[in-house]
C-alpha cells in the first residue's frame, strides 16, 4: 500500500458486525455507511472514506439489502419469513 492508494471501506464487513456489536458501534457503522453514499443512494462493494465517489462495483446489490436488514433490526424490528403456497412451482426435473 502506498500513499497514492486509498484505504477502501467494505460495507459488507460493517454490516456483518451489526448483529453482534453494541448499539453505539451500530450507530457508528450506520453513520459511516451513510457517509459512503456517493450521491446515488446506494452502497457499493467498497468506497474511499475520503471521497465516496471513488468506489468499486456500481451495481452490487448485496450490501443494499443487508443495510435494510441492519436498519430494521437496529429499530427493533425483524423481517418476516416468506410465506405462501408452493403449489404450482416445479423443483427439479
Amino acid at each position: 500500500e502506498s500513499a497514492d492508494d486509498p484505504v477502501y471501506i467494505w460495507p459488507l464487513a460493517l454490516l456483518a458486525q451489526g448483529p453482534t456489536c453494541t448499539a453505539a458501534d451500530r450507530a457508528k457503522a450506520q453513520a459511516l455507511l451513510l457517509a459512503g453514499d456517493p450521491g446515488d443512494g446506494r452502497l457499493h462493494e467498497s468506497f474511499d472514506p475520503n471521497n465516496p465517489k471513488r468506489f468499486m462495483r456500481k451495481n452490487f446489490g448485496w450490501p443494499n439489502s443487508l443495510m435494510a436488514e441492519f436498519v430494521l433490526r437496529a429499530k427493533g424490528g425483524s423481517s418476516p419469513l416468506p410465506a405462501g403456497s408452493t403449489d404450482g412451482l416445479s423443483f427439479g426435473r
